[in-house]
């Protein structure tokens, strides 16, 4: 028998489908999952085999194997754990083939059968809309930040059974009941205005010139003259950020791993002048 299931993985700014076949057959009981994952991924086989059992459904006791296709991208992460759990239990005639159609499954299990968060939730949302699929199983953490996609359905659960039951039509997963995290990621102290700033008026002309016409700016001179203050003062004469904007920014701190949070204020970054060319672009 073989059964597929759907799920998306970060790559780079982008994202890449996986389709996860798995295959169930006579013989020892083992479980195999190839696709050149990494160490991560094949430690999934442990994370997978508790959590279905710690959620009340039956493991089989045969030769499962699952394949990651594309089989020549190497995977790496979490994110794939819910995706091969959703395989088994089909594979396992716990859950029908036709109850997951058009449905994709990204989402960290623990050994009790709860989901954990993943990065880069903006771009597999993004990846799922640009590839028709309707609905999207993530977890509830990674919410917030898929909210601000639209034009695709995502169902935030918090455990592998809330998600069998909801497949099953036993009880629908209310979205109104998920609670909604932080909105922003600036927690700096209120940046000054231009007109707070006492003196330096060939520097503010040449922040509002720079400012107005998308130029860049560069301050040079001593320790204490203002650099850095007239930086942050300049931050208060861009306008606020566009949804599209948000996205984009809110995806770059998802990779980094605020899975939580969605950017609304404009970032502002201060690296220290000791900084490494490669401190500063990675």
């Amino acid at each position: 028998m073989i059964a597929k299931t759907y799920s998306i993985i970060p790559f780079g700014i982008d994202a890449m489908p996986i389709e996860i076949e798995g295959s169930i057959s006579q013989g020892l009981p083992c479980f195999n999952v190839v696709g050149m994952g990494s160490r991560t991924v094949s430690e999934a086989r442990e994370r997978v085999k508790s959590a279905i059992r710690s959620s009340g459904f039956a493991f089989p006791d045969q030769k499962l194997t699952i394949n990651l296709a594309p089989a020549d991208l190497e995977k790496s992460g979490t994110f794939l754990d819910l995706p091969i759990a959703i395989n088994i239990l089909i594979l396992s005639n716990q859950i029908n083939q036709e109850d997951i159609k058009n449905i994709a499954f990204v989402g960290e299990l623990s050994l009790d059968g709860h989901l954990r968060e993943v990065r880069g939730i903006i771009n597999i949302i993004e990846k799922a809309k640009e590839l028709g699929i309707e609905t999207l199983f993530l977890p509830v953490k990674n919410f917030t930040q898929g909210q601000i996609i639209s034009g695709i359905n995502l169902i935030p659960a918090d455990s592998l059974s809330e998600i069998y039951l909801h497949l099953k039509g036993e009880q629908l997963i209310n979205t109104d009941n998920i609670p909604i995290g932080q909105t922003t990621t600036n927690h700096h102290q209120p940046f000054p205005t231009l007109d707070q700033v006492q003196g330096q008026n060939l520097a503010k002309r040449a922040m509002e010139i720079a400012v107005a016409g998308h130029h860049n700016l560069l301050l040079s001179g001593p320790p204490g003259t203002g650099k850095t203050m007239l930086a942050r003062a300049g931050l208060g004469l861009l306008p606020p950020l566009s949804v599209n904007e948000q996205i984009i920014v809110t995806k770059l701190h998802s990779i980094t791993g605020l899975v939580d949070q969605v950017v609304t204020e404009r970032p502002f970054r201060t690296p220290h002048h000791t900084s490494s060319l490669a401190s500063l672009i990675g």
